[in-house]
């Protein structure tokens, strides 16, 4: 199973609130910039060609009533001026076309402009000849040419009323598909808000909870251990991560600490039941030793009752000896467990000192988010800058359509055409501002869910710092764990001196009393010899009395540091 460590889910938790965020301002962007293309479309395809194609229009009707006065005209004065007017007319027309002929995108409004231009080309070819009849005065000529282009000319009409229509449904088409996509992103944005508000609040609650629960139980433990209690349970955490790790070693560190005091406990009790025998036994040998030199006048006669007595004396200093040994290897087993101790002591403070540093690093990692977070913000206050241009070119555009409706109303019957572009101008400038003011609505609700993340960021970084606070306090329980350990083991560690101290005098007493049991059997060699012996066995007396009282001190002092562990 893959080890999930705090930074990993730290770093999952804040990647996945920037994912929310990053897809709502791609969302938000993606959906403007449609909205902007087609608005484009609009405003440079489709209302530029209705314009063009309804001056076209009004060109052509120009065109064919300036020609039939032409024709019915009698002053050369008056038909020269008409003849001016019909150039400028066609030219016109001309320059129309040649305006317009790029802005055709359409499969099917290509087919019907080049139906135009070729009724355009007929009634081209048809007006000259209209033109060099009327200048013959040839009435007949010129009506029954103007006859034969009226079918070219209506259907040229006609096409071009067709192309205002496909026009006027492209740019209707291109609004719908507009609108749709402010619905489309507006549903979009709010769907992913609400999952991006429900995920920062789960993680903000979930997250900080599992990182410091742990940390506070520990804590507590730490404390009932810093005071003497190892009676606590075992820390269960189910984390895989480092604050698992913390807690595995720390029921560790709790079980040695548990065992070692244990072993001290036995210890102590030995040493204490040994040094109760050594004073025994310096008792019974000091009590020899007088009746040794009581018995001194006696020599001859108590030899052998004190050969049996020395034989008693060397079997009771040998068993003392082996106790004394017994002492000094289990002071050296305790002072080694309670080294283990400290040891251990020592690593759980390092880690704990390791997870603060990671915390740090958790709470500058929040402080990041939430900076990131507010800029977000003011991301959405420059969106909101330029839906304000939309609006503000929205309402000019509609200016511009009133202003061309009362020039189309000016102009009458042959300004039609350009009133119901004015119209649809006007509507769509007006659905577009009210898209703008619905986009300013989104931006605001926006900018206020952008402010409950930052809140929601800002206690995320307060738990981290109070679980920052509960780490240290573990590490101070620690420190003192650790001092405590260490004041144990020099205690062991005198005790361990002591003991050999006390195993090397019970060796020269023995070798004293088998000096003693020489003399005993070589009591040829005389009476000075064996006062002097009796000399030796007092002062090596005086040292295994002096040992047993220091360690008896010392027991006595390790039962006084144990006695407040309760485990």
């Amino acid at each position: 199973m893959i080890k999930f460590t705090v930074g990993k889910k730290l770093g999952l938790s804040f990647l996945s609130v920037l994912l929310c965020v990053g897809t709502i301002g791609a969302v938000s962007t993606t959906k403007m910039m449609n909205m902007g293309a087609d608005a484009e479309q609009v405003q440079t395809s489709y209302m530029p060609s209705m314009k063009l194609l309804g001056d076209m229009k009004a060109d052509f009707i120009n065109v064919e009533r300036l020609t039939l006065r032409w024709v019915m005209e009698t002053d050369a004065g008056a038909k020269e001026k008409l003849r001016s007017q019909i150039d400028t007319a066609a030219a016109d027309i001309q320059n129309t076309e040649n305006t317009y002929k790029p802005l055709v995108d359409s499969e099917q409004e290509r087919v019907i402009w080049e139906g135009f231009l070729q009724d355009r080309q007929t009634m081209s070819e048809i007006l000259p000849k209209v033109l060099k009849a009327g200048e013959q005065n040839d009435s007949a000529t010129a009506d029954k040419l103007i006859s034969e282009s009226r079918s070219s000319f209506n259907s040229a009409l006609e096409r071009l009323e067709q192309l205002i229509d496909l026009n006027e449904q492209q740019s209707a088409e291109a609004m719908e598909a507009s609108a749709n996509q402010y619905k489309t992103g507006k549903r979009l944005v709010d769907m992913i808000s609400i999952a991006a508000l429900v995920l920062t609040a789960a993680l903000s609650w979930f997250v900080p909870r599992i990182i410091s629960r742990p940390i506070v139980t520990m804590a507590r433990s730490a404390k009932r251990i810093a005071a003497g209690d190892l009676t606590a349970e075992r820390i269960d955490v189910k984390n895989r991560d480092e604050i698992g790790d913390l807690a595995v070693s720390f029921n560790e560190m709790t079980a040695q600490l548990r065992s070692l005091i244990r072993e001290v406990q036995t210890g102590a009790k030995h040493v204490a039941a040994s040094s109760e025998e050594l004073n025994a036994g310096t008792e019974q040998i000091s009590k020899a030793t007088e009746q040794i030199t009581f018995t001194m006048e006696e020599v001859a006669a108590g030899t052998e009752r004190q050969a049996r007595n020395v034989d008693e004396s060397a079997k009771s200093i040998g068993e003392m000896s082996s106790g004394i040994r017994q002492i000094a290897r289990n002071a050296e087993s305790a002072n080694s467990a309670a080294m283990d101790a400290s040891e251990l002591a020592a690593e759980g403070n390092q880690t704990i000192r390791m997870n603060v540093k990671q915390m740090n690093s958790i709470q500058d990692t929040v402080e990041r988010l939430a900076e990131a977070v507010e800029g977000l913000s003011r991301r959405s206050q420059e969106i909101g800058r330029i839906v304000d241009t939309i609006t503000g070119i929205a309402q000019t555009t509609n200016l511009l359509a009133l202003n061309a409706s009362i020039e189309a109303a000016r102009v009458g019957e042959h300004g039609s055409g350009f009133a119901v572009v004015a119209r649809e101008v006007r509507k769509l400038a007006e659905q577009t501002a009210d898209s703008a003011k619905e986009i300013a609505l989104i931006i605001t609700d926006i900018q206020a869910e952008t402010g409950h993340a930052v809140q929601y960021m800002k206690a995320g970084t307060k738990e981290v710092a109070e679980g920052i606070v509960a780490v240290r306090i573990a590490g101070e329980a620690f420190d003192r764990i650790q001092r405590s350990v260490n004041e144990v083991a020099g205690q062991i560690q005198e005790v361990s001196a002591a003991s050999q101290q006390l195993s090397a005098s019970s060796e020269q007493v023995v070798h004293s009393i088998g000096v003693i049991a020489d003399v005993a059997e070589t009591t040829s060699a005389g009476t000075q010899h064996v006062s002097t012996a009796v000399e030796e066995q007092l002062a090596s007396m005086q040292e295994i009395t002096n040992s047993a009282a220091t360690l008896s001190v010392l027991s006595e002092q390790l039962q006084t540091m144990i006695v407040r562990f309760r485990v």
